[in-house]
C-alpha cells in the first residue's frame, strides 16, 4: 500500500473498553488533488460519538488513496456514521462522510471520496487486516523536490524608503492552490523596476520562505510602484505594489575638513572652499576635484582645478592645481571627475585668451598629475 497507513483507537461505546473490538478501515480518495496536513474524524453510533485527529509526520497527497484504520472498542453494533475532514494550514480543504454496518470482532471497510458522495463497501470488503496490523509511519511519502506550480508573494508594507529592508513571505503552491510543502527549489527575485536585493539566499522550508529584501530606485527614474516577482522555471508569483521613496538624509553634525589659505601682504588669509565632485577611488579612499582661486602674488589670480585625496571622505590632502591654462581673470569652473576603469577623466569649463567659454576635458592615471 502506498502512502501512509495509520491506526488509532476511538472508544465510542458507552461501556468501558475491552477485548472483542471491531475495526473500521477508512479508504480515502479525492477527485481533486489535495495535500493534507491533518485528518479529523467524527464517529456516531447508537447515540454515542467520538472525535479524533491524525497528524501524519509529513503531508500526504490525495490521490493516491490513503487509509486509516479505526479501532471501535467495546460491544458496539449497528450503523456507524463517519465524517472526515481534510485540513491544511489550519483550514479545511474538503469533507467527506458515509456510514457502514459494524462487524463485531471484525473489520469492515468504508470508502470516503472527498468532493463526492461516499460509498458503503459493505460486508464484502476484505477483512483480512489482523489485530497486529500496527502503526506504519516509517515510510511517509517522499515529497522533497516537488516543483511548485505558482507562488504567492506578500509583504506587510505598502511603501518603503530606498534601501530600507522589507520582509517578503513567499509560498510555493501546487495545482490545487495549496501549499506545496515539498518544494525546496531555487527561486529568483526580480523587480518591475530597479534592483531587488535579498539579505541572504532564499531557502524554502515546507514550501515557505521568509526573506528580507531591499529595493534600489536609483537604477530607474520616477516614483512608480515596484512589483517583486518570484520565479522558478515556469512558476511565478508577483507581490502587490510597493511604493519606493527617496531615503532621508542623515546629518551627523560633522563637517568635511577642507580649508584653503594664501599669503597676501605678509598675512595668511583664508578663502571659502567651493563645492566639488567626489568619487570613490578604485584603490580605496576618495578623490575630490573642485575649482578654486590660485593666488600668484599681488592682484594676480588664476582659476584652477584642485584635486584632494582622503581615506575617509572627511580629512583631505590637496596636491596643487592640476588644470589651468585659461584666461587669468575668467579662469576655470564647474569641474567634475570620473573613473573609466583605466584612468581618471575630468570635465570642466574655462575661457581661452579671447574670453570665449569652452568645455575642456583631461585625463590622468592618478588624478594628481
Amino acid at each position: 500500500m502506498s502512502g501512509v497507513r495509520l491506526l488509532f483507537a476511538l472508544c465510542i461505546a458507552a461501556s468501558g473498553c475491552s477485548d472483542g473490538n471491531a475495526y473500521l478501515l477508512v479508504r480515502m480518495t479525492s477527485a481533486t488533488p489535495l495535500l493534507v496536513e491533518q485528518f479529523s474524524f467524527e464517529l456516531v453510533n447508537a447515540g454515542a460519538s467520538a472525535t479524533a485527529t491524525i497528524t501524519p509526520p509529513a503531508s500526504v497527497a490525495l490521490p493516491p488513496e490513503q487509509q486509516v484504520r479505526i479501532q471501535i472498542e467495546g460491544a458496539a453494533m449497528g450503523t456507524v456514521e463517519v465524517t472526515a475532514h481534510a485540513e491544511a494550514a489550519h483550514a479545511e480543504l474538503a469533507v467527506a462522510s458515509g456510514q457502514v454496518e459494524i462487524v463485531p470482532s471484525g473489520t469492515v471497510e468504508l470508502e470516503l471520496a472527498f468532493g463526492a458522495a461516499a460509498r458503503d463497501a459493505g460486508d464484502d470488503a476484505d477483512a483480512a487486516i489482523g489485530m497486529d496490523a500496527g502503526v506504519d509511519l516509517t515510510t511517509p511519502p517522499d515529497l522533497a523536490g516537488v516543483p511548485a506550480v505558482s507562488f504567492a508573494v506578500t509583504t506587510t508594507v505598502t511603501a518603503v524608503k530606498e534601501h530600507e529592508a522589507l520582509n517578503l513571505h513567499i509560498v510555493g503552491k501546487n495545482a490545487g492552490g495549496q501549499v506545496e510543502t515539498g518544494f525546496d527549489g531555487t527561486v529568483a527575485l526580480t523587480s518591475s523596476w530597479g534592483d531587488v536585493t535579498p539579505t541572504a539566499p532564499l531557502v524554502f522550508t515546507a514550501g515557505v520562505c521568509d526573506i528580507a529584501v531591499s529595493l534600489n530606485r536609483e537604477t530607474r527614474a520616477g516614483f512608480a510602484g515596484a512589483y517583486i516577482t518570484a520565479s522558478d522555471g515556469g512558476a511565478t508569483g508577483t507581490s502587490p505594489e510597493i511604493i519606493v521613496t527617496v531615503g532621508d538624509w542623515k546629518v551627523d553634525g560633522s563637517k568635511v575638513r577642507v580649508a584653503f589659505t594664501y599669503m597676501q601682504s605678509l598675512m595668511v588669509l583664508q578663502e571659502s572652499a567651493p563645492p566639488g565632485a567626489v568619487i570613490a577611488a578604485p584603490g580605496g579612499g576618495y578623490r575630490l576635484i573642485g575649482d578654486r582661486t590660485l593666488h600668484m602674488g599681488g592682484s594676480m589670480v588664476q582659476r584652477v582645478a584642485l584635486v584632494g585625496t582622503s581615506p575617509d571622505g572627511m580629512d583631505w590632502t590637496f596636491n596643487g592645481g592640476i588644470l589651468g591654462g585659461t584666461s587669468a581673470m575668467a579662469g576655470l569652473a564647474g569641474a567634475s571627475i570620473s573613473w573609466d576603469g583605466t584612468s581618471y577623466r575630468a570635465l570642466y569649463s574655462g575661457t581661452d585668451n579671447s574670453s570665449m567659454t569652452l568645455l575642456y576635458g583631461a585625463t590622468s592615471p592618478n588624478a594628481i598629475a
